[in-house]
């Protein structure tokens, strides 16, 4: 007599057959855990924003398939460090005082070969300005700032540039070297998109350190004892972020070292070009 068809499966059969059955059923209760977790934790997401707004203070902690998630996490005073942003300046600088460092290193210009080589100065700067409107406006929009810092100005003048910006935005068609030498951040000022100026400057180290024909000495001690002021004043004003527009031979990554601050320096593409012809 014949043995039934399930007989005729070996106990290794059957035994991979219940491993098989086995490996399912926990699949699929893994599975049911892993859709209940989730469904509990979109639920606890959905509370929590609702949660986000500017007069909540309440701090929300609780786990999610990524690991721990928080909506309004108290900042860390010993964790958090404030912010320097560095956008690299190119100066404008008047034909008069470019005219002059031209010749001191050689004597033998033409009038027309110095209108040439200013023409293409005004043409950089004016590059260099567009592109760090750009970048401006972006730091202005994603970090909410109210002001900029800006090297040139100390205390002392800012009534005077301020009457500069008040001129440009009176003129239907203000002149070339004036927008210049009020920079990407005037312009801003001019338009709205920023409120106010910051003067970066301590009026009796920058003028120990001006540069001479417009050539920056970037050797001696004045020139380390301004941008140690400068350091001095950005730290004193106890602010978060702090964006200032400085030229691109400043580095002050050294001045920040070990006083719990972020440096960082931004060159736009047309800085960078620029220094890299220099080289």
């Amino acid at each position: 007599m014949p043995l039934p068809t399930a007989m005729k499966y070996s106990i290794r059969d059957l035994f991979l057959l219940t491993f098989i059955v086995a490996l399912a059923a926990g699949w699929w209760v893994d599975r049911s855990r892993l859709a209940r977790r989730n469904a509990e934790w979109e639920e606890q997401f959905g509370d929590a924003m609702r949660l986000l707004s500017k007069e909540s203070n309440v701090e929300r902690t609780f786990d999610t398939p990524g690991g721990l998630w928080s909506v309004n996490r108290k900042p860390d005073p010993e964790n958090q460090k404030r912010e320097v942003i560095h956008v690299g300046d190119w100066h404008y600088i008047p034909r008069d005082t470019f005219a002059a460092d031209l010749l001191a290193n050689r004597s033998n210009y033409s009038a027309d070969e110095i209108d040439d080589l200013y023409s293409e100065h005004l043409a950089d700067v004016e590059a260099v300005q567009a592109e760090q409107v750009e970048q401006l406006k972006s730091l202005i929009r994603h970090r909410d700032l109210k002001h900029v810092w800006v090297e040139g100005l100390a205390h002392e003048d800012m009534r005077a540039f301020a009457a500069i910006v008040d001129t440009v935005k009176g003129s239907k068609n203000p002149n070339r070297e004036i927008l210049l030498r009020i920079g990407a951040v005037g312009r801003l000022l001019v338009s709205g998109d920023l409120a106010e100026v910051m003067p970066l400057e301590d009026e009796i180290a920058h003028t120990a350190a001006a540069p001479v024909n417009g050539r920056l000495d970037t050797s001696g001690e004045n020139f380390t004892a301004r941008e140690s002021a400068m350091v001095e004043k950005l730290l004193d004003s106890n602010e978060p972020v702090c964006v200032i527009v400085l030229g691109a031979a400043h580095n002050l990554a050294s001045q920040f070292d070990g006083r719990g601050v972020q440096y960082r320096r931004i060159l736009s593409n047309k800085v960078q070009q620029l220094l890299d012809s220099e080289l």
